[in-house]
């Protein structure tokens, strides 16, 4: 809305100056009606824009709006972050094959600074193939990397000199993080809002809740897909990438850790939190994603008898807690919670 305001008023004035640029030696001359008209016309389009500017700006700048806008980005970055096929390199994989660190490697250093904000990890694939070697990545989308700080290990050690730009240039660095390959940036921004509103400045519980069934939606859409795996195979099965993708417990503790720490005296805060628990535990299907959930549920329990001073309050979330536990159905997973 703001970039078709600002086209309009700039093409209305750019126009309305070459008209009178060719009229100026031409005083005797009639007016070009054409001209004048299509200024006219420009102008009372200027007019009705400005108007739709002005609701535009106003509804823009509400908290579930931005806060929607927001979502949207998060659920199109994890359509495009966790495809429902698999990468490639992963579908050969030969289950013999055993990573070995104690061969002798060597360590790829970063050339520049910045943000990563994506990363060819089908180049890095191939470069991979190509000199038969391991690749380990030690950085992942969103991570901050600095100058000659290692960025890749490479096993057998070969020398990294003749590969080091390679390596390198599958890295797009930037001073921000984007959603392009980082899901989990998109979380930060919504748990950022909710956090923002519950500071003591501004005590907005409403909005850190209208977050939460935000993050609750990206987290249900989160737990349906793959996520990608930690190592990659070339054709013939051995071994070539070893990565640190991210996981549905990462999403998890980026959503669910910082709100819970900030919000644990808000009744209300707290008790929306343990619900959007409950809704996500609807939706998961891996032990996984089970065990992390009821992991955070235990500890908006635990730190409900400490943040809220009312006994109904803790007996509610207590309640709620036992109903997540119910859905989890935790017998399932024989690994320990904490």
């Amino acid at each position: 809305g703001t970039q078709v305001t600002l086209g309009t008023f700039t093409s209305t004035f750019i126009f309305c100056m070459l008209v009178l640029l060719h009229l100026a030696d031409k005083a005797e001359q009639p007016l070009p009606q054409i001209s004048v008209n299509v200024a006219l016309l420009l102008g009372l389009t200027s007019f009705a824009v400005l108007i739709y500017f002005i609701n535009h700006v106003a509804v823009s700048i509400q908290a579930p709006v931005l806060v929607s806008r927001v979502s949207r980005e998060l659920h199109a970055a994890i359509d495009h972050g966790l495809p429902d096929y698999p990468d490639k390199g992963s579908a050969h994989k030969n289950s013999e094959i055993i990573f070995n660190s104690e061969l002798d490697s060597c360590v790829v250093m970063a050339l520049a600074s910045g943000y990563i904000q994506a990363r060819d990890d089908d180049r890095l694939l191939q470069i991979a193939t190509e000199h038969n070697i391991i690749l380990q990545l030690l950085s992942q989308p969103g991570d901050f990397i600095v100058t000659n700080t290692p960025l890749a290990t490479v096993w057998p050690d070969t020398g990294v000199g003749n590969i080091t730009n390679t390596i390198n240039a599958a890295f797009i660095l930037g001073s921000n993080r984007t959603l392009v390959q980082d899901v989990t940036f998109g979380i930060n921004e919504l748990v950022e809002v909710a956090i923002r509103a519950l500071s003591p400045a501004i005590n907005d519980p409403f909005t850190a809740m209208t977050c939460l069934d935000w993050l609750g939606s990206a987290l249900c859409h989160a737990s349906a897909r793959p996520f990608p795996p930690s190592k990659l195979f070339d054709l013939q099965g051995n071994l070539r990438l070893v990565r640190s993708p991210v996981t549905f417990t990462s999403l998890a503790d980026a959503a669910f850790n910082q709100i819970r720490e900030y919000g644990r005296t808000s009744s209300s805060v707290t008790l929306r939190l343990m619900q959007t628990i409950q809704v996500v535990s609807q939706c998961v299907k891996t032990a996984e994603q089970r065990k992390a959930l009821l992991h955070h549920a235990t500890l908006v329990e635990r730190g409900c008898h400490f943040g809220l001073p009312e006994k109904s309050d803790q007996d509610t979330v207590t309640r709620c807690y036992q109903k997540v536990k119910a859905l989890l159905d935790m017998d399932k997973i024989n690994t320990p919670l904490l």
